[in-house]
């Protein structure tokens, strides 16, 4: 069995003042987070509705990104699809984090 168990940073090393202005903030943590597969589509489907016109839904991505959050819908993206932008971006050489563009390079 392969352990995909990945190590998450504490909220104090990421930026999350961007989540008061949520358009899911109060809403059931369920519907971005499903239990079981049966229900994934359909919980996926209707999280992605609801992240469709956040304010914030680069801030949400770019932090379940960087976190690296493997489970759940942020920023309109569910795991698999965030693994494949990653990946897209890596090939491309594109930086991951808009954020990362005005961070010195590291000696």
């Amino acid at each position: 069995m392969v352990d995909r168990r990945v190590r998450i940073k504490p909220d104090s090393d990421l930026p999350t003042d961007w989540m008061i202005h949520a358009k899911c903030k109060g809403m059931a943590t369920s519907l971005f987070f499903a239990n079981d597969e049966a229900g994934r589509v359909a919980e996926d489907s209707a999280a992605k509705v609801v992240c469709t016109g956040c304010p914030v839904r680069t801030q949400c991505l770019d932090y379940a990104i960087e976190a690296p959050m493997d489970f759940g819908v942020w920023g309109g993206f569910t795991w698999a699809e965030r693994l494949r932008l990653i990946n897209s971006r890596r090939k491309r050489g594109v930086e991951l984090l808009r954020r990362d563009r005005a961070k010195p390079p590291s000696p």
